[in-house]
């Protein structure tokens, strides 16, 4: 279980919270959603579940243990992050890209027959999720001549290969067309026994959750069952979409 309780958080960009009084349960294997405009905190959120920004007070734990004053670089080796871009590695291939994602783990001379082209001891499990996702004809195809739904299948290989716990997917359909983006969020729900976390805009991506976190001023102002259209047309009132 992750929980945060009463959490306040900031960065140094912001001059005040970015996050208020926040308090949150997940549970293992649990698949939601969090919604909200612009400067509501959902990155902040995400950044603070990836152990990337410690809060300024209350307590985040991962299963009773405080992730912040603990061994921090222990706890990121079980999540992975699926950015709006996919961050690929440029002028490399997708299997090259799809590794890189395990760099940590890398033995000497790895690298190089990385870069050579040989095959090197992750290859087995990069073709098997290749195979299992329907993508092994693109691993040998530079990441820039994918389409967008490529690439965002290329992200989630690459969060998979590092076998995470958590899976934290922010804004997994940005400039997706509705099929690939549908296509999309089917390869990412599709992860049996991994906790998922996406924070999104697209309301048809949404309300396809059992669970929706809503976020308004760094507040959680809904916790639940997918909000009504109405609902969802004050939780954007007054705010302007990223």
């Amino acid at each position: 279980m992750w929980q945060l309780s009463d959490v306040c958080l900031t960065h140094p960009k912001a001059p005040h919270d970015v996050l208020s009084s926040v308090s949150l349960n997940i549970d293992d294997g649990e698949q939601l959603v969090i919604l909200g405009a612009s400067g509501a905190g959902k990155s902040t959120l995400l950044r603070c579940f990836a152990g990337d920004l410690a809060p300024r007070s209350g307590t985040f734990l991962r299963d009773g243990h405080d992730v912040y004053g603990g061994n921090v670089r222990s706890y990121q080796r079980d999540v992975a992050i699926i950015r709006q871009t996919g961050d690929p590695v440029p002028r490399l291939s997708a299997r090259v890209n799809i590794l890189v994602a395990v760099a940590n783990q890398w033995h000497l001379g790895d690298l190089a027959r990385i870069l050579m082209r040989q095959p090197v001891r992750f290859d087995a499990a990069v073709t098997a999720l290749a195979v299992e996702h329907g993508v092994k004809h693109l691993l040998d195809i530079k990441v820039e001549q994918l389409s967008g739904g490529e690439r965002q299948r290329v992200a989630l290989l690459q969060a998979l290969l590092r076998q995470p716990q958590l899976i934290l997917a922010d804004e997994p359909t940005t400039g997706l067309d509705p099929a690939t983006a549908t296509a999309a969020l089917q390869a990412l729900r599709s992860i049996a026994g991994v906790t998922l976390v996406v924070a999104t805009h697209d309301l048809r991506v949404a309300t396809t959750f059992e669970r929706m976190i809503a976020l308004k001023h760094g507040r959680v102002v809904h916790d639940g069952a997918p909000l009504a259209s109405d609902a969802l047309r004050d939780l954007y009132a007054t705010d302007v979409l990223e």
